[in-house]
């Protein structure tokens, strides 16, 4: 995972950069993001549908958030 992830971000910022959105299994960004971070969610499991950040800059991956589920409670709230 993270070699597609990097030649994902490398592809990104040689277009000029933005957002990517990548979707995968709660334990794969698990995975994932044990090498980046010592953050680990509460339980050990990330929530369905929650969002875990990461900015890619200068070569190198940062853990802004891990396991957010704001934006699917606030889905829920809007009717």
């Amino acid at each position: 995972m993270q070699k597609e992830l990097t030649e994902i971000a490398e592809e990104t910022a040689e277009d000029g950069g933005g957002n990517v959105l990548v979707v995968a299994h709660g334990m794969s960004i698990l995975s994932m993001i044990s090498d980046m971070t010592e953050e680990t969610p509460e339980g050990g499991q990330l929530a369905n549908a929650s969002v875990t950040k990461i900015v890619y800059k200068d070569g190198k991956f940062k853990v802004k958030e891990v396991g957010n589920t704001a934006y699917a409670e606030t889905g829920t709230n809007e009717k």
